[in-house]
């Protein structure tokens, strides 16, 4: 990609590089992907199972970290 961005600087067509997507995510962007209820999101938040960052009134959540502290909690699945 950086080829093609280079080149088209030199060359004067126009590339547009899309930004990647947010890292973070809202309440209802992170439950449209896990599928539990918003209290049980919120019960998840305040026990610390779950990580979070709040900025002012706004919380938002990393999608992967979540992901992992969910993979943390899981339990079975072993062979005996």
């Amino acid at each position: 990609m950086f080829d093609d961005q280079q080149q088209s600087e030199t060359t004067g067509n126009s590339l547009k590089v899309q930004a990647p997507a947010s890292r973070f995510q809202s309440t209802d962007q992170l439950l449209a992907e896990i599928p539990v209820s918003r209290r049980t999101l919120f019960t998840w938040r305040e026990q610390g199972l779950i990580p979070y960052i709040k900025i002012g009134r706004r919380v938002l959540f990393d999608a992967e970290s979540v992901r992992q502290a969910l993979r943390r909690q899981e339990r079975g699945g072993h062979a005996a």
